[in-house]
This record gives structure tokens, C-alpha cells and sequence, in this order.
């Protein structure tokens, strides 16, 4: 069976690449997620800050605190971007360790392609696997390769490249429903003076989507599931201790923090902590679990979905 599906998942694959043909757009660079995550500089002026919070939950309107599962003050989402080796060969573990469990969106075909046995054990360990797309397309110059420049998308290849992620992923753990990590945290297509925002696609196809657009603890007032807003590790948190700063005060006021991490150490990304940092991290949590709920995204938006926010 596992042989057969990816039989269907190079044939999908076949079908997506002549498409891009078509669009004469094709230009595969396929040099590994170590070149992916150099190439990418974050979009601190993302476009999704400005966007309108257009899948909130209304009854979530005048509610002022979030209620986690067991009366924890807080809730923290650890995601992990990008499908770097590090990811599967010592983040997860780590976690599993620890008790805890994460949120890791590799893109299709730097990673999950390369490596689905690998991808598998994370999924067999609890940890969540979500839809970071297909080829990482971002809008220049955020991304070299002119192939995936978000400028040359329209809604039909947008989605049809996110399906085929999505059947890769399932593929690997079985699972229909996910979560979605925006490629450089930019949500617009098609040429600048034509540009079209591809939320609505992303409220239709996905739980939740996570940017790291917005810098802010996530609370009732500011809850947004087409994006989820996130602090960037290595960008915005460096140390542990700026890490904590930002959980403590989410414990005022039972918030949710979500940390996008790419690199763990330096050997990946420009982007990374350092393990020593990210150790601490995990410690910490491991060690607080009665005040502080650690979750994946997935089941975190499950909760406060089924809560009414």
C-alpha cells in the first residue's frame, strides 16, 4: 500500500510539474531544505498584518480569556518550519522525551519527499504534521527562484499545489485534517497591481493557519484562524529568557503563544536558536505542564473551537 501511494503521489506530482510548465514558470532548484531556509529572509512587513480577521469565531466576541483544558493559565505552541534534518533527528525525539509534542511543517518536496520513513516516526511519536506547501512559494525578493514567485500564482495553481502537499502528508500519517504554515508569511498572489489575497482558499482547506506576521500573544480579541499570529525564534527570541518574558505575561491574561522556530543551532538556517536556548525552553515546559498547556496547533484550535471562540 505504501508502495502504491507513492506511486500516486509522483503521478500528482508529474501532473503539478507539467502545469507549471504550462505557466512556463519552471525552474527547479531542488538543493535541499539547507538552501531553502538560507535563501529566505523574513518578511517582517508582511501582508497579513493589515488583513481583516475574516475567520473569527463571533461568539467568541466578549469573551475575555481563553479556558485551556485543565485550568492552565497559559497555552504554548512549539511549531517547527521548513523540514530540516535537525527537525527529525533531534527536535522530535527531544519532545517526546520530555512529554511534550509539537507542530512541524516540512514543505513536500525539499522534505517530505526526501524523507517520508523519517517524517512517519515523527508522526508515530504524537507530534503534529502540517502543510507548509508543496515548493515554499514567497513573493520576491524573499525567494530566489523566479519558478515559485508567489507573483506568478493564481488561485488554481495556489490550491492545486496545497492538495498535493496535503496528500503527501497523508500519505505519511493518515490523516485528513490540517494545519497550514504560511510560506513567508505572505498570503497574496498574482502580480503586484492584480495581487488577490488566497485566505478564503486557506479558510476552506485548512483547521488553522499560522503566519509570523503578527507579533502578539493570541487572546479572544485578536484570534484569527486564517492567521495565527506567532514570535519567530532567531527573529523576534533569541534566548530562553526573552522566550519566557513573553509566556509570563501570556499567563496574565491566558493567552496563547505560539513559537515559530527553522533552525536549531546554526548548522541550517540563518534563522535558529541555539540548542542550548531551545533545551531550556523544553525543560522549562517539560516542568510546567500544571500552569502551562503545551499543545499542537491542531488540537489547540480544536479546543478553543469547540469552546465557542
Amino acid at each position: 500500500m505504501r508502495r502504491l501511494g507513492l506511486i500516486l503521489i509522483l503521478l500528482t506530482l508529474a501532473f503539478v510539474l507539467l502545469s507549471t510548465i504550462i505557466y512556463g514558470q519552471l525552474e527547479i532548484r531542488n538543493n535541499g531544505p539547507k538552501s531553502l531556509v538560507s535563501e529566505i529572509k523574513p518578511d517582517i512587513k508582511s501582508d497579513t498584518k493589515k488583513k481583516p480577521l475574516t475567520d473569527r469565531k463571533h461568539s467568541s466576541i466578549g469573551k475575555k480569556r481563553f479556558v485551556w483544558p485543565h485550568g492552565e493559565k497559559a497555552a504554548v505552541s512549539i511549531t517547527y518550519d521548513d523540514g530540516l534534518r535537525v527537525h527529525f533527528e533531534e527536535v522530535a525525539p527531544m519532545l517526546k522525551k520530555y512529554g511534550l509534542r509539537g507542530t512541524f511543517y516540512p514543505p513536500g518536496l525539499i522534505s517530505l519527499m526526501k524523507y517520508p520513513h523519517e517524517w512517519a516516526k515523527v508522526a508515530e511519536m504524537g507530534h503534529e504534521l502540517g502543510n507548509h506547501s508543496l515548493f515554499h512559494p514567497c513573493r520576491k525578493p524573499h525567494y530566489v527562484n523566479p519558478a515559485y514567485d508567489l507573483a506568478a500564482y493564481n488561485k488554481t495553481r495556489w490550491s492545486d499545489e496545497m492538495e498535493v502537499a496535503n496528500y503527501i502528508l497523508k500519505t505519511i500519517d493518515g490523516k485528513d485534517e490540517r494545519t497550514f504554515a504560511i510560506p513567508c508569511a505572505q498570503i497574496y498572489i498574482g502580480p503586484s497591481e492584480n495581487k488577490v489575497s488566497v485566505e478564503p482558499i486557506i479558510a476552506q482547506m485548512f483547521v488553522a493557519a499560522r503566519s509570523y506576521a503578527n507579533r502578539e500573544i493570541i487572546v479572544p480579541d485578536n484570534l484569527n484562524f486564517v492567521s495565527l499570529s506567532s514570535f519567530a525564534a532567531g527573529l523576534d527570541l533569541k534566548t530562553f529568557d526573552h522566550i519566557l518574558s513573553i509566556i509570563r505575561k501570556a499567563q496574565q491574561v491566558s493567552g496563547w503563544v505560539i513559537i515559530t522556530f527553522h533552525g536549531v543551532g546554526k548548522d541550517e538556517s540563518q534563522l535558529y536558536i541555539d540548542k542550548d536556548e531551545h533545551q531550556k525552553l523544553i525543560s522549562f515546559l517539560s516542568q510546567n505542564k500544571n500552569e502551562i498547556w503545551t499543545a499542537p496547533i491542531i488540537e489547540a484550535c480544536r479546543h478553543l473551537k469547540s469552546n465557542g471562540y
